[in-house]
């Protein structure tokens, strides 16, 4: 029942989205179908090897200097 209300409440705001709204509206509905398809279920095991490469990859970034400061960023958000 809950699913119904939602679909008719994304049909009442559809008309009101101008056209570019409603471009990225549709590119996002698609990337997050594009995203759930192509991410298979791993394994406990396959996660936790991901999770590692992913902590040993973003390690070397911070290794090589490849980061941004706290104080750079709160400069660079003042501009946003």
């Amino acid at each position: 029942m809950a699913s119904m209300s939602l679909d008719n409440e994304i049909k009442n705001y559809l008309p009101l989205l101008a056209m570019d709204q409603k471009e990225s509206l549709l590119s996002q509905i698609r990337a997050f179908l594009k995203v759930k398809e192509a991410q298979p279920a791993l394994t406990r095991e396959e996660y936790l090897v991901q999770y590692n490469n992913e902590l040993d990859a973003a390690e070397k970034e911070v290794k090589d200097g490849h980061f941004i400061s706290q104080e750079d960023l709160e400069s660079q958000s003042e501009s946003w």
